[in-house]
């Protein structure tokens, strides 16, 4: 691998084309490809959608960790993302949950009553 990236395959003004060019992908269809017409050369065989199986344990024995967020995105920043609307059905729901938690429960027919009782008595 050639370490300076401006000296890489495909890293100059023709781009791509430099790497569709390279002998080794000469008998590649690139139209058929990007056009979603070639089968792609591997199915990995899952059994669940937390089905780690295709990936070496090396991995997936490492704890998550998640990114600590330590600033806010500048109104330029929060301009990129004006219309989005999309929440992944995992966060809206952990959003629910968080909402539940928060809200006392309603009160009870019997709690209903004695505020009003209390609330006219204080009147």
């Amino acid at each position: 691998m050639t370490k300076d990236p401006t000296k890489r395959l495909g890293s100059g003004r023709a781009d791509a084309a430099e790497i569709k060019a390279h002998p080794f992908f000469r008998n590649v269809d690139w139209d058929g490809m990007l056009a979603l017409k070639l089968p792609p050369p591997f199915f990995p065989q899952i059994t669940s959608p937390t089905d780690v199986s295709n990936f070496d344990e090396e991995f997936t024995r490492e704890m998550p960790v998640l990114t600590p967020v330590h600033s806010v995105l500048s109104a330029a920043d929060q301009e990129e993302f004006r219309g989005f609307t999309y929440v992944s059905e995992w966060a809206a729901n952990g959003k629910q949950q968080a909402m539940n938690q928060r809200q006392p429960p309603p009160p009870s027919s019997q709690q209903q009553q004695q505020q009003i009782m209390m609330s006219s008595v204080s009147k």
